[in-house]
């Protein structure tokens, strides 16, 4: 378990260093296509990009990590279709599936995965096959315009793998809290092959990618709370650093509680605090506990 520990915190090193190196603010704010593309060659030089491809590789608990370390930065790179396609397609004897594999590890594939009619959410659009035909509108779809291909749910074992630069293949981005990182695609009779999975293996990379998503919202929320710590220690008022304030101090905790488990972030808004500041503390603190949870599930 302590090399697991040691091992993970190398990575954690590793990409928060290279994200401090070669992703900007600037590029954070623009997620420009070019720019994910860019910084997507340096995941790949590093070999983050098979995550989840190799049965005796690293899986799932490194890619947590890296999806963690990418929502502390805000960089869109499309990590998580990278991780679900790689566990999705391990194994799988379909020609093209194995050949997008290998094509995601060496980085000339860029895959945008969708759960299509899987997707509990109805606004996410639908896909259908006529034959070795796609049509349909799929929605909130991440850097798809920075994608070379498209991996869609059809079914409970099925994929569809569409390349997105293929006729018929059109794609909008929009816009999601101010970033234009997510995209529409419609598809109207585009190429697409079908690569049947194991029975199931639909729900639960479903249920992965939630577990993704929250690992992403937790890094994104964990900088947020750095940040915050930090202009509390830096903003004097009446000859002081805010952060001695104990009204400030209480907001913070609350945060620290809810970040690493506790209180609102565990479900649960936290016990109100007795004495001084015990309203401000107790009341602001469940609605924040609320509001991360409502991040985490859409984020």
């Amino acid at each position: 378990m302590a090399a697991d520990d040691d091992i993970g915190e190398m990575l954690r090193t590793s990409v928060r260093g290279l994200l401090g190196a070669e992703w900007s603010d600037r590029a954070a704010r623009s997620a420009d296509a070019a720019a994910v593309r860019a910084f997507w060659n340096q995941l790949v030089a590093l070999g983050i990009t098979s995550l989840g491809a190799a049965a005796d590789g690293g899986g799932l608990r490194e890619g947590l990590i890296v999806l963690a370390e990418l929502g502390r930065a805000a960089c869109p790179a499309p990590m998580l279709s990278a991780l679900l396609a790689n566990l999705a397609l391990l194994g799988c004897e379909h020609e093209a599936a194995r050949q997008l594999l290998h094509d995601i590890g060496d980085g000339t594939a860029r895959v945008s995965f969708a759960f299509g009619t899987c997707d509990p959410d109805p606004g996410a659009g639908s896909i259908r096959i006529e034959g070795a035909t796609a049509n349909g509108t799929l929605r909130f779809v991440e850097a798809a315009d920075a994608g070379t291909h498209l991996l869609a749910a059809v079914g409970a074992s099925e994929l569809a793998l569409v390349p997105t630069t293929a006729a018929g293949v059109d794609i909008v981005r929009t816009r999601a809290m101010g970033a234009p990182v997510l995209c529409e695609i419609r598809l109207r009779d585009a190429p697409a092959a079908i690569v049947t999975l194991d029975e199931g293996r639909i729900g639960d990379l479903l249920r992965i990618a939630r577990l993704a998503l929250v690992a992403r919202a937790q890094g994104a929320a964990r900088r947020a709370f750095d940040l915050a710590t930090t202009y509390a220690k830096q903003r004097h008022q009446f000859g002081q650093p805010i952060g001695r304030f104990q009204a400030v101090q209480h907001k913070l905790a609350d945060g620290l509680i809810a970040l690493e488990g506790g209180g609102g972030g565990g479900g649960r808004p936290p016990p109100p605090r007795r004495g001084g500041g015990g309203a401000p503390g107790g009341g602001g603190g469940g609605a924040r506990g609320g509001g991360a949870r409502r991040g985490a599930g859409g984020g």
